[in-house]
């Protein structure tokens, strides 16, 4: 995740109203954890095998800058997925 991104740096600025994905996956996480819900299940679906993990290790690095204490909340109760795809050969 790059925090010097424009869009990253004012979501930190401001994380309950976000931009960016990461932001608006994050803020949804902590509403939920705060109105005592079950988590989210993130799933990236772009058959790029190692995304799931990818999209995780940036909510929880931008969780860990907004509150540490809602990283370990989404870390110990967050469900991040990859949807992969078969190929079509047909084409």
């Amino acid at each position: 995740m790059d925090t010097a991104n424009e869009d990253i740096a004012q979501d930190l600025q401001k994380p309950s109203t976000p931009t960016t994905a990461i932001g608006f996956i994050v803020e949804a996480l902590r509403r939920r954890r705060d109105r005592k819900m079950t988590p989210i299940t993130t799933i990236s679906c772009n058959n790029l095998p190692r995304n799931g993990d990818i999209l995780q290790k940036a909510v929880l690095a931008y969780a860990d800058l907004i509150e540490p204490t809602l990283a370990e909340y989404i870390r110990d109760n967050g469900t991040f997925l990859i949807l992969l795809h078969p190929v079509d050969d047909c084409c």
